[in-house]
């Protein structure tokens, strides 16, 4: 059996836990999960920011930028099983941006909060060296289950004997960054251009599964835990995150993981490691949840088996040909401060 068990704290968990033991055990107990979840107020809280040339491109059509500052936090509501309702922005833009970009990143913004029935209510302008941007997004519990045991989702609800799933294709938005990065063209095209254009729109264009978090509530067992997190850094992120919270063992088989034809054509045509983008590609804000199902053999689109929860500790992963996967081979996965 291969283990997952890095001795090495990476610099970001170390930020955490000094936030942690220097803000008290109130601050620590809503620390965790992709959104603070208050319940006295049925209120979930969660900001995220994206800085140029750490989180995108140069060069990217501000359309683009908008849509993916709204999405990747609607997405974290979306992680904790919850309704998306208001967003705060805050953007730090140069001083030599024209009005017509700030126009078209407002117009990104704009159709996604509207996919999700998101209000933007307010933020702050400031100027700045490069583009900058960071949103807060509140939402609540789904109303219809207002009267249930549970009505968000953690990291800390996987339980022994769970399934673990997905919703969809991991890997993509990965090799979209890569086709983006060895692009000789305007970016401003080459997401048209690319005969993989399905994966460099997974990356420039996130979509945030809302609607299948809350479709997932209807798939368990009645009054039972459901876990979820999204691929926002990776298959491989997710199933230590849960592992370490929930104090389980997540088993997963790389040939249950739902792939999208433009990845395989594109893996097979590059020979690439296909574990490695599969388990840390990240940015495919995907979820991955653990639940108790009602019927397994009959389970919905978008949802894919992809493994079990079971007693112990730790992750093992079987390749595609069934032998357990050496983790510590692998390359590792994005973190902010590495």
């Amino acid at each position: 059996m291969t283990e997952y068990n890095s001795t090495e704290i990476n610099r970001e968990k170390q930020i955490i836990n000094l936030i942690k033991q220097i803000c008290g055990s109130q601050t620590a107990s809503l620390i965790g999960d992709d959104c603070a979840y208050l319940q006295s107020k049925n209120l979930l809280v969660s900001a995220d920011a994206m800085i140029e040339g750490v989180h995108f491109l140069p060069n990217i059509k501000p359309y683009y930028l908008g849509w993916k500052i709204a999405a990747i936090n609607i997405s974290d509501i979306a992680a904790m099983g919850a309704q998306p309702e208001y967003l705060l922005l805050t953007a730090s833009l140069p001083e030599k941006i024209e009005i017509s970009w700030i126009e078209e990143f407002i117009k990104g913004l704009n159709d996604c909060c509207l996919e999700f029935n998101v209000t933007l209510i307010g933020g702050d302008l400031t100027r700045a060296d490069k583009i900058c941007l960071s949103a807060t997004i509140l939402g609540s519990a789904w109303l219809e289950l207002e009267s249930a045991k549970y009505k968000t989702a953690h990291r800390f609800n996987a339980i022994a004997g769970q399934k673990i799933l997905t919703t969809g294709s991991l890997g993509d938005s990965n090799i979209g960054l890569e086709i983006l990065q060895s692009a000789k063209e305007n970016l401003n095209e080459i997401e048209m251009k690319s005969n993989f254009a399905d994966l460099v729109l997974a990356h420039l264009k996130p979509y945030p599964q809302v609607n299948s978090a809350r479709q997932l509530w209807q798939l368990i067992k009645p009054e039972t835990a459901l876990c979820l997190m999204d691929s926002s850094d990776g298959l491989l992120d997710c199933l230590q995150q849960i592992s370490e919270q929930s104090k389980v063992q997540m088993q997963v088989n790389l040939k249950q993981i739902p792939l999208s034809k433009e990845l395989k054509q594109y893996m097979k045509l590059k020979d690439l490691n296909s574990a490695e983008i599969i388990l840390n590609g990240g940015e495919d804000y995907q979820l991955i949840g653990t639940a108790f199902l009602k019927d397994e053999l009959d389970l919905p689109e978008p949802w894919k088996i992809i493994g079990e929860v079971k007693a112990g500790s730790g992750i093992e992963i079987k390749d595609f040909e069934g032998n357990n996967l050496e983790l510590k081979s692998l390359k590792k996965s994005f973190q902010h401060f590495n």
